[in-house]
């Protein structure tokens, strides 16, 4: 009965492991220069997740990218630690970017102060950021 109790539970925590492995969704991030379009290497990126007590910290690859596996119905928030993404903040209510958006469609940030432009990729959110001022970094 024991052996028995022991496989039940086996069996089940396949299934759950199954399950959260198929309910994840893989999606990158990258992070662009705005002046120039090329990819910002080896920067921190804190990913807030809306439900999530504190936030994941990644770093960039040389192609400024990483790649990430959430849950489809939540959101996220990627906030680089150097750079400054160049869209129109409101404080009160940041904008979280949707999982299911970014894995099906795609979605990337409004470029504000440059000229680089940043095409839509599915799978992907592209973050178009500057170089952060001496100042800046210190009003963090």
């Amino acid at each position: 009965m024991n052996n028995q109790l022991s496989r039940v539970c086996l069996v089940l925590l396949a299934c759950f492991s199954l399950f959260q492995t198929v309910s994840a969704e893989t999606i990158r991030i990258r992070v662009l220069n705005v002046h120039n379009g090329r990819p910002v290497a080896h920067e921190k990126v804190s990913l807030y997740i809306r439900g999530e007590k504190g936030a994941l910290d990644y770093i960039t690859d040389i192609d400024g990218a990483f790649t990430v596996d959430l849950n489809p119905s939540t959101a996220l928030l990627p906030s680089t630690e150097w750079w400054i993404t160049c869209r129109t903040v409101n404080p009160t209510a940041p904008h979280l970017f949707s999982v299911d958006l970014i894995h099906n469609e795609g979605a990337t940030d409004e470029n504000t102060c440059g000229k680089a432009k940043s095409e839509v990729i599915r799978g992907t959110l592209t973050r178009v950021a500057r170089k952060a001022s001496l100042f800046e970094n210190m009003a963090r």
